[in-house]
């Protein structure tokens, strides 16, 4: 059942916020770097025929549903629901002043193969700077004709690095700057088309932020995956590495060559490890979908198939847990 709440937004006036939840499963889980909010992303299904402009899969000639996101945020400390974003992405500036959303979408078609769309008109697609103090929109990131898929800040907070398709179906990646919100860098363009990469799943910096990859799952049937490296400077494109996704080991590479440097078997072992050196947590109930350390690594959070969020500290002691999905949310009325 859902319940109101009201709550004061980034030092904003009161609103009323309906404590619903998520309805379907929970896809990714991220922390504010401060620790103080806590993002939920699920996926929510639009019919294709709603939208106007849309993109049949040439494959099977029809779509059967639009993924977008549906994205919460929530009060670690009270375990409440904030607000609902309607975007697909949100991420955090690791110094914890800024929040960039943006609605990459993703089809699904009826035999489950998923595939980009590319909306160049759709004014949903423009990432957008916030405020995290006031909650007020700063600048908005705009590529005429650009899809948004991917965003990622750089370790400093200094540059967005946004990755998108245009309508031709060819990515694109730029990095933008956060303060003035104008493109700084084009990367290199990798030559090939979405089908021969596959849909991309994750972007990262390297810790020193003179390296930017971006993953991509498996797009052909020999099920090769491949992980491109850009360096940051000068926008080239440094190398594509490749792996077949049913070995069921983890690569380490060597970005400037482009080889293996080692590979770790699953499971992997280590026999000079203390039984009772290793601490074992338990969600309260369901297979845990994920995990993750606060930024700085006095807390653990684990976030249950089931939408439990369970919080515990480096002694193992549980800190606080709280549900997430709309079906088992309690009746919840206060203030924060």
């Amino acid at each position: 059942i859902a319940a109101l709440l009201q709550i004061q937004i980034f030092a904003q006036s009161l609103e009323t916020v309906v404590q619903t939840g998520h309805s379907l499963p929970i896809q990714e889980t991220r922390f504010s770097p401060d620790g103080r909010f806590l993002i939920t992303r699920s996926a929510s299904l639009v019919d294709v025929k709603e939208i106007e402009g849309i993109q049949s899969d040439v494959q099977t000639g029809e779509l059967a549903n639009l993924i977008t996101g549906i994205v919460k945020l929530w009060d670690v400390r009270t375990g409440r629901e904030i607000r609902t974003i309607g975007e697909s992405a949100v991420y955090f500036s690791p110094n914890a002043q800024f929040m960039v959303t943006g609605s990459g979408k993703r089809f699904r078609t009826p035999g489950d193969l998923q595939k980009l769309v590319a909306e160049p008109q759709a004014a949903a697609d423009v990432p957008q700077l916030w405020d995290m103090s006031t909650g007020k929109s700063l600048r908005k990131f705009n590529d005429p004709g650009l899809s948004v898929i991917l965003m990622g800040f750089s370790p400093d907070s200094r540059f967005l690095a946004i990755y998108g398709i245009d309508p031709a179906l060819t990515p694109r990646i730029s990095l933008w700057d956060v303060a003035t919100g104008e493109k700084a860098v084009t990367l290199a363009n990798l030559g090939e088309n979405t089908d021969e990469l596959g849909v991309p799943m994750v972007i990262r910096f390297s810790p020193d932020g003179s390296l930017l990859a971006v993953g991509f799952n498996v797009a052909n049937e020999n099920g090769t995956e491949k992980v491109a490296i850009w360096h940051t400077g000068s926008g080239e494109i440094i190398t594509l590495l490749e792996r077949q996704s049913r070995l069921k080991y983890v690569k380490e590479w060597d970005t400037k060559t482009g080889q293996t440097v080692e590979k770790y078997w699953d499971p992997v072992t280590k026999s000079n490890i203390d039984p009772a050196e290793v601490d074992k947590w338990n969600t309260p109930s369901g297979n845990i979908a994920f995990i993750r350390f606060n930024d700085d690594m006095t807390a653990i959070t684990a976030v249950s198939e089931t939408g439990n969020v369970t919080r515990w500290n480096n002694e193992g002691e549980q800190v606080t847990t709280f549900n997430i999905l709309m079906n088992q949310q309690k009746d919840q009325e206060g203030v924060a």
